[in-house]
């Protein structure tokens, strides 16, 4: 065998040096190009809506990337505006905490935020841009206070979790008061002082704002013991959305009503007008239906509900039918209101108070789409309601309507209610430990 000798080794040690240096540059190229590939992916993970929502960690999940801010849908005037910049943080959580000061069972200290913008914006039917329709798409509920128990915490949340494309809008009793002193009618002249003031029981007042900010702004009402079974039936071009009940709290027991637990309406619909005017005239001359041996009595034993509630609102559709001369069908209207042109005679008088646009369904509940109660009559529901606000009754025999409080829109009385509500919490407190 022959030898290399020195001078031929060195070529092919150089050819072999620059292969493996060609090699190693190769290979730091294609990692190079991958970090970068891999940085492109992660960048467009971080952009997509799921990340967004993951990355927000406030309970829910956000399919139109979460806001910096309140957004302005177009429903809403300055007051509303400037309430929703008050009550929203991008920062802000929907969460239950283990707690040793709550009032509620489990040691459980939930809390929804006061404003949740909707976490889906939809795309009108005609296509284009983002446009409200004729019932806004906002939620709005009530309750003495956003730190709630387990039970009606679960009840509202099911409203966000099967409606993200509505907003979420949760006044508690300060906000309730601030509008009746700040936004109605001619402010506190009109409804606060001469007529909200008078009233300590929760449920009435309840029953004032529920028709109010209806009327006002329209969208959706619902009682805060409600829960959300699936989507709500409500469609672009409707006007007005209700199930039809069949009972009565009116004298003569003549049936057909629509659900006051739950309102779906646009903004100042003609038949919410007249509730909120026939409303207006009891609490302004109550003694007749504040009697308790008159037949509106009889059919109805709660001084509220006759007041402001569910018979003062079947009460109002009555009259109307009657205007428009419905026929009863076995002493009830429901067949009038599922087929007002085959049982209405008057449909002009019939459409001055309900527009075209009207959807209602033969099933309460928002077509069985959400349900009432659900919890009841658990120890956890009763706890966080009945018992919690046994100062609030909805007709305790004491609840009269009072005097006029002309200071009640001051910011002294502010303060002396909320320091009444702070002391009430702080005693069932005490009482749970």
């Amino acid at each position: 065998m022959v030898q290399e000798t020195a001078p031929f080794r060195q070529p092919r040690m150089l050819w072999t040096l620059s292969l493996i240096l060609f090699g190693i540059f190769a290979v730091a190229q294609f990692l190079l190009h991958r970090a970068v590939i891999l940085r492109s992916v992660l960048q467009d993970i971080h952009d997509t809506p799921a990340w967004k929502a993951s990355a927000t960690n406030d309970g829910l999940v956000w399919i139109t990337p979460k806001p910096d801010s309140p957004r302005h849908v177009g429903w809403e005037d300055n007051w509303m505006m400037d309430w929703k910049k008050r009550h929203y943080s991008r920062e802000q959580r929907t969460y239950c905490n283990h707690s040793d000061h709550t009032p509620y069972d489990d040691n459980l200290l939930c809390e929804i935020p006061g404003y949740i913008p909707a976490r889906l914006l939809e795309v009108p039917p005609s296509g284009g841009t983002y446009q409200q329709p004729l019932i806004p798409r906002v939620i709005f509920t009530t309750w003495i206070d956003r730190r709630l128990g387990r039970a009606m915490y679960t009840s509202l949340l099911t409203l966000l979790l099967h409606n993200p494309e509505y907003e979420f809008i949760l006044f508690d009793d300060e906000d309730m008061e601030r509008f009746f002193c700040e936004n109605v009618g001619s402010s506190k002249h009109d409804w606060a002082i001469p007529i909200f003031s008078k009233i300590p029981a929760g449920a009435m007042r309840t029953d004032i704002w529920r028709l109010l900010i209806i009327q006002k702004y329209g969208g959706v009402y619902f009682d805060s013991d409600v829960s959300a079974l699936g989507k709500l039936p409500i469609e672009w071009g409707d006007t007005a959305v209700s199930g039809v009940g069949c009972w009565s709290h009116l004298p003569g027991g003549t049936g057909g009503l629509l659900e006051h637990w739950a309102m779906a309406y646009m903004p100042q619909h003609p038949f919410v007008n007249e509730a909120v005017a026939v409303m207006k005239n009891n609490l302004e001359h109550p003694g007749y239906l504040m009697r308790q041996d008159t037949p509106e009595s009889n059919a109805e034993d709660s001084v509220t509900m006759r007041l402001t509630g569910p018979a003062m609102y079947q009460w109002t559709l009555h009259k109307i039918l009657s205007a428009a001369k419905c026929k009863k069908v076995d002493e009830s209207y429901c067949n009038a209101l599922w087929a007002p042109e085959k049982h209405c005679h008057d449909m002009n008088a019939f459409h001055s108070f309900f527009p075209l646009g009207l959807r209602l369904f033969r099933f309460v509940n928002l077509d069985n789409t959400i349900t009432h109660q659900v919890f009841y009559p658990s120890g956890a529901f009763e706890k966080e309601t009945t018992q919690f606000i046994a100062y609030y009754s909805y007709d305790d025999p004491n609840n009269k309507m009072t005097e006029a409080v002309t200071s009640f829109c001051d910011i002294d009385d502010f303060n002396a209610r909320s320091a009444v509500r702070e002391r009430h919490w702080a005693k069932k407190v005490e009482e749970n430990d």
